[in-house]
């Protein structure tokens, strides 16, 4: 249980907790919760099995394995406190498919694809399956993205070319289709 009186910065945990709580069940908890959803966790861990959830499914900072030294511990509180935004910009918190939040910043948006009334996210750094949501409701958060076609949404910084005889739109080195009603979006390029 987390206390409501006192607010961590950080999160410190090993994998095995005690018989009935692992720490990848309390950093789905902390992930869930309003207050830590985006608070830094950083494992510390003889199981190396568990590598994979941590960093994948709860975005954690980092996986520390057992044993460490002082200077490990150090060099990633160094690299977390040094960790600031290249870009001053607001980001944008939404969930991935498993209910684990995420921070997005505008600007490393590539483009969005629309996968069976989910969006797949597409980044500078990471793809991200989001839990229910129209292209429309992602448009209203991020409204600089261009949509090219029913499914797409294009970060327009990321375009590099646009073919209008194949209707291929060149971003981020995907090819990309540009639907018929949408190639009015495309005419200042």
């Amino acid at each position: 249980m987390l206390s409501k009186k006192i607010t961590m910065d950080l999160f410190f945990l090993d994998i095995e907790l005690n018989e009935e709580k692992t720490g990848l069940d309390f950093g789905y908890e902390l992930r869930h919760s309003e207050m830590y959803a985006e608070k830094p966790i950083i494992y510390l861990s003889v199981r190396t099995d568990c590598v994979f959830p941590a960093i994948n499914d709860l975005h954690c900072y980092g996986y520390l394995p057992k044993p460490y030294t002082r200077e490990h511990i150090q060099k990633l509180l160094n690299s977390l406190k040094n960790r600031t935004p290249e870009v001053k910009e607001e980001t944008v918190i939404l969930r991935d498919k498993n209910g684990i939040a995420f921070r997005l910043f505008p600007s490393d948006i590539l483009y969005v694809v629309t996968e069976n009334r989910r969006l797949h996210i597409y980044s500078r750094n990471n793809e991200y399956l989001t839990q229910y949501m129209s292209l429309q409701e992602f448009r209203e958060k991020f409204p600089r993205m261009l949509q090219i076609h029913r499914k797409y949404l294009v970060n327009p910084s990321c375009i590099q070319n646009y073919d209008r005889t194949t209707s291929l739109l060149a971003a981020a080195g995907k090819s990309l289709p540009v639907g018929r009603n949408f190639k009015e979006n495309l005419k200042n390029l």
